[in-house]
């Protein structure tokens, strides 16, 4: 045992110390990787200092410290002028170890920080000296641009005043343009007002003027009395000519009675047909005959009217029943359709190996292994899954509440034995009874039974329990089943319930196709019934129709028929009381008489004409010598107001061609002085734009080399911070001491593994008497256990004695029945377990159905598919707020800026609406939205004009005349055009003064001429004006002269037709001097 615990130990200790050994291994291979890396930065650090050395300029050299062989070896030490020392190793097959001494280190950051500093003077050197540099080509450039700047204003003010005047003596020219007045046109024109005076004296002083009007009095006279001859006559033969006139009219209403009746009669002979069709009878020889026509006209119209309504009633139904039978087509395709469906998922469902078979096999195997094993079976054929998996579930409780333990029925046989045993009051055996029906028993019976009790008592030999090892053997295989059958069920009621609902639904269809197809055909029926319902009322509204076209034209022409007749039947009468007594004078001398009277007339009215244009010509004679006296005046007066301007005119144009000429002489000096000057500031704005791209790239380059230079120096203070960690970490005596530690722990379990190697011999002779002696030690066991065992025997036959005494003594019918009920309870509780089994194995089953399902396509990666939907949700829900935020923003901009238009377009509406109307019943006009108090900007806007007198206001349209339209039309587009296209300056007017007073035409041509001269100062304004009004183009010449600030327009253009050598027309643009308006 020593040896074995030795052996042990010494074995525990070698896995410790290789477990050790491996933790040590594992930290020295870190260590090596990080010194690894430790000589890696050493040796990056010694390239980048001489990177940077070779780079800018900077002399150094290194020595290096080799070990070989436990022996140091020193190289040559070479210190440049900045007292650099550097340490690194070339030598190849031997230790080497890099460092460079913290004095070196120290000399090197001087030398790199004096470099740097010398580099970062150079940059601000130069820098001061390029703003030098450049304030100084700066002042130059600004000296020269101010005295630009200065004869640049001399310039501008002197065009100003040569432009003003220009303008003036442009004025003045168009004013003299006109050939000059002189004193002899002067003295001419007063002669000739001296002469057309004389003229007009002598045609007022002409005595025809007196005689005229005296004859045409006297022709009066006689005209007078012929009229009253003319009239008597006319009177008299009037009423000759009436009797005429009225025998001729009726005349021709007979011919036109004859003819409406041979018309009246081909219509009735070509429409006979459908007048007998209709039972129409006309004759036209019936005196009651237009009664009779509004009678038949009033029946037909009354069944033409039924017709129609019964015709759009069967309509109705039709187009009704035809949708009906269109839906219930299209609903019984689609349950057919749905049918078929179910139909093969049924009979895939039903398929051999599926899982509504199985059940049914299932039931039918059942059924009979309960019928062959327990003789019946309460299964039946039509049971439904639930029920079989609960018959299960009850069966395997019957059935392991069912068998016994053999050692139950023997002590329940040595229970019986000892009821046999009938004992006195003192406990002994005095008779032998039956313990089922207390009989006693003799001699032999007593032996029989005996025997018979202990070969019942025997476990080996009882028939008692062969037979019920039988039935457990027996109850065993069917629990088997029963279990097997219950997973199967289990697996497969998906597959049933899925049968049985589909079956309900097939049956619930093929029941909804039946009755669908019975409606389908009542509604086909009666969809035919009423199609041909509907032809025969479109026939027979048709033939009504045709028949009450006729019939009302022939009730039209009855009308007229009886209206000729009624006018002949009149016009006979009056024609019998019309023949008064006109003197026995015939027609045709009253006609000549009054043809006689008639030329006399017609002769004094000639001779009354003639007079009255004779007077007229020498009154006409009268004023055009007073018009042309007037004239003449006017003439004298305006030739001396001209010659006055004139002469004032002539001494201020010199004035002017004097200033003129100065302007021009002091602009061209000015222009002379600012050529030099204008190159001088270029050639100076070039070389300083020169000077600063030279400066700007010389400082680019020194600043990227002064950033390399510090980057580089950088890279080597990171790698030395690195190199002083390691070697402050002391990481390499570490691995050293690792190193001897490792070799100690080897060393270790070596010793230890030789010693293990003497004690395995020792310790396998060892076990091998161990083992005989445990052999011994438990046949010794087994006869002492066996010792106690039967101790023990016969104490718990002692102890059954006792407790059979007081079981003898107990009331043990009441204790039967407690543990008969605790053993229903048990049962109902095991049942209730194997249902709950069933259910639990019925919901595993549906979980795995479940599971399977979430890996098919559909459900697969659901959850991050969720997730990510959600996250989409969010997301666009977040947008949608922001949307609708920067919505509303834009909403209420929006709404605010078309307020401030609308505010701005009436206020220029205002200004030039009183500028232009020069009415007095519209005070002002202006554009409403319908949109002043929404808080939401519309889509579209419903603009409307209104006009105000006073505090009333009122819509425009419809309530004022066609030129205060045209104005405010004109007036609104100026207003846009002045809101909206400041800078866009072009406008069309395509005849502006349509249906406009002269008022108003002034008024838009102020209007005009003040929008003109308001925008003249923008580059890009162009006014165009379409029109046919010279006299509107005379108004905005006057207003446009007017107005300062602006040079007026050259020439106007105007557009003519003109025919070309070929024959055709063209159009011609001539442009006119405004002069020649």
């Amino acid at each position: 045992k020593v040896a074995n615990q030795r052996m042990n130990a010494i074995q525990s200790r070698i896995a410790s110390l290789k477990e050790k050994q491996m933790d040590l291994l594992s930290e020295k291979g870190k260590l090596e990787g990080e010194k690894s890396v430790h000589d890696s930065n050493l040796q990056k650090r010694i390239d980048l200092m001489e990177e940077l050395a070779t780079k800018y300029g900077l002399e150094l050299t290194f020595s290096q410290t080799q070990q070989t062989d436990g022996m140091n070896t020193q190289g040559s030490l070479i210190t440049d002028d900045d007292g650099i020392s550097l340490f690194t190793n070339n030598t190849s097959g031997s230790a080497t170890s890099i460092h460079i001494t913290d004095e070196d280190l120290e000399a090197f950051e001087r030398s790199v920080l004096n470099k740097r500093s010398r580099l970062e003077e150079q940059l601000y050197e130069h820098r001061e000296l390029s703003r030098i540099g450049e304030d100084s080509i700066q002042n130059d450039l600004s000296e020269l641009n101010g005295k630009i700047k200065s004869i640049e204003n001399d310039l501008k003010r002197i065009a100003v005043e040569r432009d003003k005047a220009k303008k003036e003596h442009m004025k003045i020219s168009r004013i003299t343009t006109s050939a000059q007045v002189r004193e002899s046109d002067i003295q001419d024109a007063r002669n000739q007002v001296k002469k057309f005076t004389d003229i007009r004296n002598e045609k007022m002083n002409d005595p025809r003027r007196v005689e005229i009007p005296l004859e045409i009095k006297q022709n009066e006279e006689r005209m007078k009395n012929l009229k009253s001859g003319v009239d008597d006559l006319n009177a008299i033969l009037k009423q000759l000519r009436k009797v005429a006139e009225e025998q001729n009219y009726i005349n021709m209403l007979e011919r036109q009675v004859v003819a409406d009746k041979s018309m009246m009669q081909d219509m009735i002979n070509e429409n006979s047909f459908t007048l007998q069709s209709k039972k129409i009878e006309i004759r036209l020889d019936d005196p009651g005959l237009t009664d009779n026509m509004r009678i038949v006209v009033n029946e037909l119209s009354d069944k033409l009217d039924q017709t129609k309504q019964d015709f759009e009633r069967y309509s109705e139904n039709l187009k009704d029943a035809e949708n009906r039978l269109s839906a219930l087509t299209g609903m019984l395709s689609q349950k057919k359709l749905t049918l078929n469906k179910k139909t093969d998922q049924l009979e895939a469902l039903c398929a051999d190996g599926g899982g509504v078979q199985r059940i049914k096999h299932i039931i039918k195997a059942a059924r009979q292994f309960e019928t062959n094993t327990f003789d019946e079976t309460t299964l039946t054929a039509d049971v439904e899954p639930q029920q079989l998996l609960q018959h299960f579930a009850d069966k395997m409780g019957d059935l392991a509440s069912d068998s016994d333990q053999p050692e139950t029925i023997s002590r329940t046989i040595k229970k019986l034995k000892k009821l046999s045993k009938k004992k006195n009051a003192a406990g002994e055996t005095v008779d032998i009874i039956c313990p089922c029906c207390t009989r006693s028993l003799d001699g032999d019976e007593a032996l029989i039974f005996q025997s018979q009790i202990q070969k019942l008592a025997d476990v080996s030999e009882s028939p008692i329990i062969q037979m019920d090892r039988e039935k457990g053997q027996i109850n065993a295989m069917a629990t088997r089943n029963y279990s097997i059958w219950r997973n199967t069920v289990s697996a497969s009621i998906n597959d049933w319930l899925d049968h049985k609902r589909i079956s309900t639904e097939i049956d619930n269809l093929k029941e909804s196709i039946k009755g669908d197809e019975e409606n389908l055909g009542q509604l086909q029926e009666e969809v035919k019934n009423l199609m041909t319902k509907v032809d025969e009322e479109r026939d027979e509204k048709t033939g009504l129709q045709e028949a009450f076209d006729i019939v009302r034209r022939l009730s039209e022409e009855a009308t007229k028929l009886s209206s000729k007749n009624y006018q002949i039947k009149n016009k006979k009468e009056e024609l019998n009381l019309e023949a008064p007594d006109v003197g026995g004078k015939d027609l045709t001398t009253v006609e000549y008489k009054l043809q006689t009277k008639t030329e006399e007339k017609e002769k004094l009215m000639n001779a009354i004409s003639s007079l009255h244009n004779e007077l007229s010509q020498l009154n006409d004679a009268v004023n055009a010598a007073t018009i042309k006296c007037t004239q003449a005046e006017r003439i004298v007066r305006s030739k001396e107001e001209q010659y006055a301007q004139e002469q004032e005119s002539s001494a201020k144009k010199r004035e002017l061609n004097a200033s003129l000429k100065k302007y021009q002489e002091d602009e061209q000096k000015l222009e002379e002085e600012l050529t030099p000057l204008r190159e001088k500031a270029s050639i100076k704005s070039t070389e300083r734009d020169k000077f600063r791209t030279e400066s700007k790239n010389e400082e680019t380059k020194r600043m990227e080399l002064l950033s390399n230079f510090n980057n580089h120096y950088e890279k080597i203070q990171s790698l030395s911070k690195q190199i002083e960690q390691y070697s402050k970490d002391n990481k390499l005596n570490f691995l050293l001491s690792l190193e001897s530690e490792i070799s100690s722990i080897i060393d270790e379990v070596h010793r230890c593994e030789d010693e293990l190697s003497t004690l395995l011999p020792q310790v396998e002779e060892m076990k091998q008497k161990v083992q005989d002696k445990e052999a011994h030690q438990d046949n010794v066991r087994r006869n002492l256990e066996l010792l106690d065992m039967i101790a023990a025997q016969h104490r718990l036959e002692d102890e059954q004695d006792l407790l059979q005494e007081k079981f003898d003594k107990l009331n043990y019918k009441e204790t039967i029945e407690r543990l008969n009920s605790i053993k229903k309870k048990m049962e109902k509780y095991k049942s209730e377990f194997d249902r709950r089994v069933g259910s639990r194995d019925a919901l595993m089953v549906q979980q795995r159905e479940l599971k399977r399902k979430l890996q098919t396509p559909e459900y697969k990666d659901i959850d991050e598919r969720h997730r990510i939907k959600m996250i989409e949700h969010e997301t666009s829900s977040m947008c949608v707020s922001d949307l609708d935020l920067y919505y509303n923003a834009l909403d209420k901009a929006l709404l605010r800026y078309h307020g401030i238009k609308i505010e701005e377009i009436n206020k220029i509406i205002k200004e030039l609406w009183s500028l232009t109307y020069r009415g007095e019943d519209i005070t002002n006009i202006r554009l409403t939205s319908d949109q002043d108090t929404s808080s939401r900007a519309a889509r579209s806007y419903n603009y409307r004009v209104v006009m105000t007198k006073g505090a009333t206001e009122l819509d425009m349209r419809g309530r004022c005349s066609a030129g205060q339209r045209v104005l405010a039309s004109l007036v609104i587009r100026l207003a846009l055009a002045e809101t909206f296209c400041i800078n866009c300056g072009v406008m069309a007017l395509d005849e502006p003064t349509t249906n406009l007073d002269y008022a108003n035409k002034r008024g838009l041509a102020t209007a005009l001429a003040q929008i003109i001269a308001h925008r003249s100062a923008q580059d890009n304004f162009q006014l165009i004006i379409i029109t046919h009004d010279e006299e509107f183009v005379s108004m905005m010449k006057q207003e446009l002269s007017s107005q300062t600030g602006f040079d007026m327009p050259e020439r106007y253009f105007q557009v003519s037709r003109e025919e070309s050598h070929d024959g055709c027309y063209y159009s011609k643009i001539t442009p006119v001097d405004w002069d020649e308006i």
